[in-house]
């Protein structure tokens, strides 16, 4: 068996420029793997002209550049969409390339809770368009366009696209990111303490407090539609107390201020008292000097 003359590398460069490998024989029969923002070309490591001219070290070699050209690719091109829960999420497959005939379209999707699906369709010359999705109902594909309503943050995730026409067959990766704005609300409880809420977000929203307290008790609850639900209680002798929730969908943050009236009142209600008490012992005092005053 002919062991390969030499391996070289071409070029390597990251975005829009292409990424090859180039693999060059004895007799100058070369094998390419490249990859740009557009397209990928494989090579079929069954082919037996090949197979000759390879050694199975060199064959192990090419599966596992061909591996990481491929995971390359989906990492350096894909684009990020943020969707809100609730709202409609629509994925561009590519461009749009006109009136130029698309023979299928074929999206691959792996969900962040780790479970996948398939949405496809194909343009056959005899059949007609032909459909298939095992994804939930939620998703409809038309054309390039995959469109998810009422979304939900499990339909985040790695959304693959394999797009064919007469110039070949282009991949389009998407990583869809799913936000749930949070409800917040800050009130006070029996024991006097202050409690802040942020429920139903997506991430987990960040609660802090102004001033710092040492008493301050946070804790995260993840409800049944994988949002977040965060309350954080606060105890202090402050009068003036500020909730702060941070979250990606507020675009300055959330805040609220509480005063400690009660404190106050209290504090005043004891001075009050001091001087009443005063004023009684004063009164007693006074009587009997005046009493002690007056001969018999």
């Amino acid at each position: 068996m002919e062991d390969l003359e030499h391996v070289t590398k071409s070029d390597v460069r990251v975005n829009d420029v292409d990424l090859g490998i180039e693999i060059m024989s004895s007799d100058e029969s070369i094998v390419n793997i490249s990859s740009d923002n557009e397209s990928v070309k494989s090579i079929d490591f069954n082919n037996t002209d090949i197979r000759q001219k390879l050694s199975s070290s060199h064959l192990q070699t090419m599966y596992l550049l061909a591996v990481l050209l491929l995971l390359y690719r989906d990492v350096s091109s894909a684009d990020v969409v943020v969707g809100r829960k609730g709202n409609s999420t629509v994925l561009q497959c590519g461009e749009d390339l006109g009136d130029e005939i698309i023979t299928g379209v074929i999206w691959k999707i792996h969900h962040i809770n780790n479970s996948s699906c398939l949405s496809s369709y194909a343009n056959l010359a005899k059949r007609g368009l032909q459909i298939n999705n095992n994804c939930n109902t939620r998703m409809t594909l038309t054309n390039i366009t995959l469109t998810i309503q009422n979304t939900q943050i499990s339909d985040g995730g790695n959304y693959t696209c394999e797009m064919s026409h007469a110039e070949g067959t282009f991949f389009t990766t998407t990583i869809l990111q799913v936000l749930a704005q949070p409800s917040v609300s800050l009130d006070r409880n029996s024991d006097g303490s202050l409690e802040c809420r942020a429920i139903g977000g997506f991430p987990a929203a960040e609660i802090s407090w102004i001033p710092h307290s040492d008493y301050i008790n946070t804790s995260e609850i993840k409800d049944l539609d994988d949002t977040w639900t965060v309350i954080s209680t606060y105890k202090s002798d402050g009068d003036n107390v500020t909730c702060l929730v941070s979250h990606p969908t507020f675009v300055n943050g959330w805040s609220q201020s509480i005063v400690l009236s009660g404190r106050t009142h209290y504090f005043w209600r004891i001075i009050a008292l001091i001087i009443f008490s005063c004023l009684v012992i004063g009164l007693f005092l006074y009587c009997r000097y005046k009493s002690k005053a007056i001969p018999m």
